[in-house]
């Protein structure tokens, strides 16, 4: 299994930036994919992490 994570300020005023996070998993199971863009990075992180439980949890069934 391989967990890839890349960030990235997509666009930053005064004091704040805007983040993007995109996630990837590879498994033997698949590939799995997630993309998030909020202010907060904190946010930003746990969103493509909740997006990729879902994909994972749709793919393989709920008892993943």
């Amino acid at each position: 299994v391989i967990l890839d994570f890349k960030e990235h300020k997509k666009q930053e005023r005064a004091e704040k930036a805007k983040y993007e996070v995109k996630a990837r998993i590879k498994s033997s199971d698949g590939n799995f994919y997630a993309t998030s863009v909020d202010w907060d990075l904190s946010k930003v992180t746990t969103d493509v992490l909740d997006k990729l439980t879902r994909e994972i949890k749709k793919k393989l069934g709920k008892g993943a």
